[in-house]
């Protein structure tokens, strides 16, 4: 069985409301929200699933242990300098070399985006809190990350503050949603998402509550979160 690792940027004490997840049925890390997508999926127990916070100081571990990496989302701008950020930078281009996928989702799109040399600036306005439908470029539609949605394009949910704005060299636009680099196809293996597949519509309700008015909120439920999850583990052998 392949062993996948989970590392959480979601926020250091004080700066994440990790308090809003105590008691959510579908749990309080990372690791927990892909597990929740897999089982929906039919894949649990498919995958060795371990995980590590790195925005809370947790050692990264050596990445000869690990067949796949998924890095989540995180509440902080990748340019913060955070000693933390820094390390987990330095990680991600030790872990490019060893040529194995990863999945970067929300922050870890943009952190990944960096890492290879892309740039992450602030949105102008308010942040995207919503549930929306991508737009895919022409790769996008014949990507396999895509597969299994028909004609549909996918229906997925955004949560950001930051945007990638200069792709890195060698990289491939996937997706947009209202002009926002949406998804990555960054080569060898590494694929990235602006939205939250690993994530339901009360998942993201319950993490900008308090954080923007919940009548500003417009989430609903769709399975193309888990969907993406299962294309890449699947595209990549990981299952």
């Amino acid at each position: 069985m392949n062993r996948l690792l989970s590392i959480c940027i979601l926020g250091e004490p004080g700066v994440a409301r990790r308090e809003v997840f105590d008691g959510f049925e579908d749990g309080r890390t990372d690791w927990d929200w892909i597990a929740s997508r897999l089982r929906e999926r039919g894949l649990e127990g498919k995958v060795e699933i371990d995980g590590v916070d790195a925005s809370l100081g947790e050692t990264l571990p050596s990445p000869d242990g690990y067949d796949g990496v998924i890095v989540g989302g995180s509440i902080h701008n990748v340019n913060e300098g955070r000693d933390w950020q820094l390390r987990t930078i330095e990680w991600l281009g030790d872990w490019r070399e060893t040529g194995r996928p990863l999945f970067g989702i929300c922050g870890g799109h943009q952190m990944a985006a960096v890492t290879l040399g892309g740039k992450v600036d602030r949105m102008n306005g308010t942040a995207f809190s919503e549930t929306g439908k991508l737009d895919l470029t022409e790769v996008g539609r014949n990507h396999f990350l895509f597969d299994g949605g028909g004609e549909a394009e996918p229906v997925v949910h955004f949560g950001h503050f930051d945007h990638v704005t200069r792709l890195p060299d060698g990289a491939t636009l996937l997706a947009t949603y209202k002009d926002v680099v949406a998804t990555l196809d960054l080569g060898g293996g590494w694929y990235t998402t602006q939205f939250h597949p690993e994530s339901t519509g009360l998942g993201m309700v319950v993490a900008w509550d308090g954080a923007i008015a919940p009548d500003a909120l417009r989430y609903r439920e769709t399975p193309d979160g888990g969907r993406i999850i299962e294309n890449f583990l699947r595209g990549t052998g990981l299952v």
